[in-house]
């Protein structure tokens, strides 16, 4: 720029200062003190830049004897002045640091309208804090005023006392609510006269112009703006630091819109409403809509909220996996570009609460290994994230996405072992799917597919996973158990594994070596079982029992006496039937076993064993004999005599009394059952069976039978016999006294007699004999032949 245009310039910045009014004097300690500054811009009419001109005082005295008050400018072009970041108190400061040797002339140093000036960057927050400082609202309703194209004058009272530091600090606050480039073209003062003709668009002052809009320093009194202009951008202003952006990021944001204004009406709220960018997308996509580009843009807004961030990115995540294949590139594209520790967060807490389409854990995991060849580490941070504790029980999702992580990854150090070992349901189940029998559909026939496809990654992992002293106990059953021989694995680290759950042993039993016999797998898992067995979920254990006993016997197989004992105790814990031969091979190396397993076994759980024990000799009823259950009893001292007796007891009970009858039960047995509450009637059984042997008087012992009615039977079969062996006289007494004993006397009374007349040995011939001499005395006696004799 030539030395003409510099003066030109000159000459209007001088001009702009004089019109601020004349000053009455130096002024000390009033508030149109000098100096005087005035900051402006290039405006319509020059080149974009940020000026700064002073009036001053000054000793000197000119050929009339007047103060001599220089008039000082300095400016900025607008590319060095955008570079800097420079403000009002940056320019005020580099001002004051230039030395001015005469009032007539230039700066020290200058070369004509040229001089070294040290414009410092503005320190951090310094204008939020002067917004906050004299108010939010008073600073934001005078930027409006401006932004309508109001001039403000910022009137004192005589008792306000606002330095020059404070003037050009709050000038930069309300410019520092405007877009950095409207300093371009406004005029601010801090100081202006009311009574002069000038044009300064934001000054303090003594008072108000015709045309220019009061703003009270001493109440903060600022009327609301009248025009749309002014009121949309206070309304914007408001809204955004109502939603809790703070005003710093307000300032920061407008300091980025460096284009220069040329006139006031050039700026637009859009400006503003640009810091809502992404709360304007938030709120889009929260409401279904949205679109890939907007969510991209929002994330690269500063000061992006936690929760909007966590929006975007699962908006990604979901397009990335659209049937629309523009959409889905495009957001794939986004999450490579955009990735950072908050994806890999967001998008493994999305696998871990199940809020998926099919398969999108396996695109995500695609897409986290794409970000990883820029972002190093990406997909294990996906993964870190999706298991991260506490622990899950069952996911689906998890599961598959840990087996592909497997199978499409390398083994990448310690901290991948420790993420994986975290999640010991998701990865024992991950494995089982992966090296498991085959599946001829569903998830396990894909992993199993895959699992031939990446076998190099999926070995690597494994032998990873197997180094000694890093591998959890619980783990090392499910590395081995393909390859499992006997002793390769421990029952303590089955145990260890079952403390995990059923879920957990079930998938070991899946991946368990088919050569390994019935009695090895039930060593190797009889401690886990038991103690499942123990658990809140027995039934499921008992279950999982089944499935050891289900191991198929490997031919050959000599088991010992222990194996044949814990596999009964098993089956009676399992509620299934022992071995068929369990009470015939009861040898004294079997029994001793026995009763060592019985002894491992919990007071609960031994009392189950009894319980069905019991069952299973009462479902073999009539085969197994009393010296039986007697040893049994002896032996294992768990009471199966009392439980034996109290099965009967019940069947008594329900009536069958025949079944029990026709035992070969010990007498003692027979009083026992015939002294329980409810059972005297048996006992007037047992006693009808012994006198009617002895052909005694039977009739108390069949009344007392028959008050329990399945008991008829019983009592009609003894007498029957014990009919045979009496006269007819006292049969045919007997019958009449047990017809009078209600309707089941009558039953049985009818059966002995139909017995004894369908009956062809002599004590039925005499019984019949006796019953027609009977039948003609009564014929006699009805038809009155009682006058001779022998009649009578």
């Amino acid at each position: 720029m030539s030395a003409p245009e510099h003066a030109q310039i000159a000459g209007r910045l001088f001009a702009k200062t004089e019109g601020m009014g004349t000053p009455q004097g130096k002024r000390a300690g009033y508030s149109d003190e000098l100096p005087w500054f005035t900051f402006t811009g290039g405006g319509s009419l020059n080149d974009a830049m940020i000026a700064l001109t002073s009036m001053e005082w000054s000793e000197e005295r000119d050929g009339t004897r007047q103060p001599i008050l220089p008039a000082r400018a300095i400016w900025l072009p607008w590319k060095e002045a955008t570079e800097a970041g420079a403000d009002y108190h940056s320019m005020w400061s580099a001002a004051s640091s230039l030395r001015w040797p005469n009032v007539d002339g230039g700066p020290a140093g200058a070369d004509g309208f040229l001089t070294p000036i040290a414009v410092r960057r503005p320190a951090p927050h310094r204008a939020a804090a002067e917004i906050i400082r004299n108010d939010f609202d008073f600073t934001a309703r005078i930027a409006a005023h401006v932004i309508e194209g109001s001039r403000v004058a910022i009137v004192l009272q005589r008792s306000d006392s606002v330095t020059t530091l404070e003037r050009v600090c709050f000038l930069d606050a309300v410019l520092a609510l405007l877009p950095f480039g409207a300093r371009n073209c406004v005029t601010a003062a801090t100081w202006a006269s009311y009574r002069t003709a000038q044009h300064a668009v934001l000054a303090f002052s003594d008072g108000v112009q015709p045309g220019q809009l009061l703003a009270s320093w001493h109440d903060g009194h600022v009327p609301e703006p009248q025009s749309v202009r002014g009121q949309d951008y206070l309304s914007e202003l408001r809204t955004i630091v109502g939603e809790g952006h703070t005003i710093t990021k307000v300032v920061d944001h407008l300091a980025t819109k460096t284009q220069p204004l040329r006139h006031i009406d050039e700026v637009s709220v859009d400006s503003l409403r640009d810091i809502r960018f992404a709360s304007a997308v938030y709120d889009e996509i929260m409401g279904g809509g949205g679109n890939v580009a907007d969510v991209r843009r929002a994330l690269r807004e500063p000061g992006v909220k936690e929760d909007q961030t966590r929006a975007f990115v699962q908006f990604l995540a979901n397009s990335a996996c659209s049937a629309d294949r523009t959409e889905a590139d495009s957001a794939r594209k986004a999450i490579v570009a955009e990735w950072d520790p908050m994806f890999a967060a967001v998008l493994g807490e999305q696998c871990r609460n199940g809020r998926l389409i099919a398969d999108q854990e396996i695109r995500l995991l695609r897409l986290s290994r794409e970000a990883g060849k820029k972002h190093e580490g990406a997909a294990l941070a996906f993964i870190e994230h999706a298991l991260a504790p506490p622990v899950v029980r069952s996911s689906s999702v998890l599961v598959n996405l840990t087996a592909h992580f497997l199978l499409v990854t390398k083994p990448v150090g310690p901290k991948a072992h420790r993420v994986l070992v975290e999640q010991p349901h998701v990865l024992i189940q991950a494995l089982s799917a992966l090296l498991g029998p085959d599946g001829k559909t569903g998830a396990r026939s894909k992993a199993r597919t895959l699992a031939a496809r990446f076998k190099p990654n999926l070995n690597a992992w494994l032998n990873m996973l197997r180094r000694e002293g890093e591998t959890p106990m619980w783990l090392r059953p499910v590395l081995f158990a393909p390859h499992a021989r006997v002793g390769s694995i421990r029952p303590a680290e089955v145990e260890a594994l079952a403390e995990l759950g059923c879920q957990a042993l079930s998938c070991f039993l899946d991946l368990l070596d088919t050569r390994l016999g019935a009695h090895d797998v039930i060593e190797l898992c009889w401690p886990a079982v038991v103690c499942l067995l123990s658990g809140a979920k027995a039934e499921d254990a008992r279950e999982l029992g089944r499935r050891v006993l289900s191991v198929p016997s490997r031919k050959r197989d000599e088991p010992s006496a222990s194996q044949h004992a814990r596999a009964d105790v098993l089956s009676l814990l399992c509620r299934v039937q022992p071995r068929q031969e369990l009470l015939e091979t009861m040898s004294p190396d079997y029994l001793a076993e026995l009763r060592l397993t019985l002894s491992t076994l919990s007071c609960d759980l031994r009392a189950e064993v009894t319980r069905n024990l019991v069952d299973h000799l009462h479902s073999r009823f009539g085969e197994v004999r009393p010296e039986v259950v007697r040893r049994l009893d002896a032996e294992l001292g768990i009471g199966i005599t009392d439980q034996y007796l109290d099965t009967l007891a019940r069947r008594l009970d329900e009536g069958e009394v025949q079944k029990v009858h026709a035992l070969d039960l010990p007498a003692e047995w027979r009083r026992d059952l015939g002294t329980r509450p409810g059972l005297e009637w048996y006992l007037s059984l047992l006693e009808l069976q012994r006198i009617a042997a002895d052909n005694g008087d039977v009739f108390e012992h069949v009344a007392g039978a028959l008050h329990e009615p399945s008991a008829a039977t019983e009592v009609v079969r003894i007498l029957c016999g014990y009919t045979e062996r009496i006269t007819p006289v006292v049969t045919e007494n007997l019958l009449w006294r047990i017809r009078h004993q209600g309707r089941h006397g009558e039953h049985v009374a009818s059966k002995v007699r139909d017995h004894l007349l369908a009956d062809a040995g002599t004590a039925a011939e005499a019984f019949v004999r006796h019953m027609n001499e009977q039948l003609a005395r009564y014929t006699w006696l009805s038809r009155g032949e009682t006058d001779s004799e022998e009649n009578r």
